[in-house]
């Protein structure tokens, strides 16, 4: 499968609104370049089927093939040309009980019709993994379209999984400091200290909000140390106090380019006093100050719509929801 045919399987229906069409494309293409050529391959199949299959409680495809990335075709309504998808088997969060389709790109119209069909077809064809629902990206503003999907037989359940919110990084910058940023001071920490308090902080916001574990987990050990061999790791300061950790990655998703914002937490005690935009005005000029931004870098990440208080750190300091990872299906996560 050729990067040109990605470009044809997402047309501007799917893409995300740019004034840089031509830079977001060569960028996607780019990000989708493991999906396309790598989890394509037999030899990823196999070592997929190798790594998981043993630890399923049911008898699993043994085709590499079936474990493997691959394009379904959907005939249009009136059965005239065909529609293709891209596709995969996934587990939500590592979570072997867990299984879905990820369409991972696909040129079928955007609406909640042509969704429904394509997720009956996904659903169907990856039936021996037993998937709960479909995954599609949606760019834009997805309210209508769920509302549109939970409204059609077999979409029901349908649900947001994240939204991606993103900011071009020099715009971010140029915004008023917000309150609290004399409090907050980012200071170097080691990846195992950080994961380390990562783990306690949300172990202990847990105990105060048990579902918190459905729609935001810890970064896990090795990717704080790709962050912090990045020069991308700080332990956060407030009142010169051990508040929590912030973590950025260099990279990409979806076309958006820049810093991902892999992890920002606060310890319970500096919860609810307004620091966490603080906190992301600080990292953002951190790496402002390290490094050549590029023209089109953003702030980005994916945060789930239940993390109330990441969503509006993340509108506060000016990004916004430019698309959504969606569920769709009788039933969701």
């Amino acid at each position: 499968m050729s990067e040109t045919t990605i470009d044809e399987l997402i047309p501007g229906a799917w893409s995300i609104a740019t004034s840089e069409p031509d830079l977001l494309r060569s960028r996607r293409s780019e990000h989708f370049a493991a999906e396309v050529h790598e989890r394509t391959s037999l030899t990823f199949g196999e070592q997929y089927r190798d790594a998981v299959a043993p630890n399923l409680e049911y008898e699993a495809p043994k085709d590499p093939q079936a474990w493997a990335n691959r394009v379904i075709e959907l005939p249009t309504d009136t059965g005239v040309n065909e529609y293709r998808a891209l596709t995969g088997i996934r587990y939500r969060g590592q979570n072997l009980e867990r299984p879905f389709v990820d369409v991972v790109a696909t040129n079928i119209p955007c609406d909640a019709h042509s969704i429904t069909r394509l997720t009956r077809l996904v659903l169907s064809e990856y039936a021996q993994f037993r998937p709960v629902c479909a995954r599609f990206f949606v760019p834009g503003s997805t309210d209508h379209l769920l509302s549109e999907l939970r409204k059609t037989t077999g979409a029901q359940g349908s649900a947001f999984d994240m939204h991606l919110v993103s900011g071009a990084l020099k715009t971010l910058l140029e915004r008023p400091a917000p309150k609290n940023v004399a409090r907050v001071q980012l200071a170097p920490i080691s990846s195992g200290e950080a994961a380390a308090l990562c783990t306690r902080i949300y172990a202990d916001i847990a105990e105060i909000k048990p579902d918190l574990p459905e729609w935001a987990t810890p970064q896990d050990a090795q990717s704080l140390a790709d962050a912090a061999s990045d020069g991308l790791l700080r332990q956060v300061l407030v009142d010169e106090t051990q508040a929590g950790v912030l973590a950025f990655a260099a990279r990409g998703e979806q076309g958006v380019h820049g810093y991902s914002v892999e992890e920002i937490c606060l310890d319970a005690p500096f919860l609810g006093q307004k620091l966490a935009n603080a906190v992301l005005w600080h990292g953002m000029n951190s790496i402002s100050h390290s490094t050549a931004i590029n023209q089109g870098s953003a702030l980005w990440g994916t945060i789930h719509p239940h993390n109330a208080p990441s969503l509006r750190n993340a509108l506060g300091v000016g990004r916004t929801i430019v698309g959504s990872y969606v569920w769709v299906g009788e039933r969701a996560f």
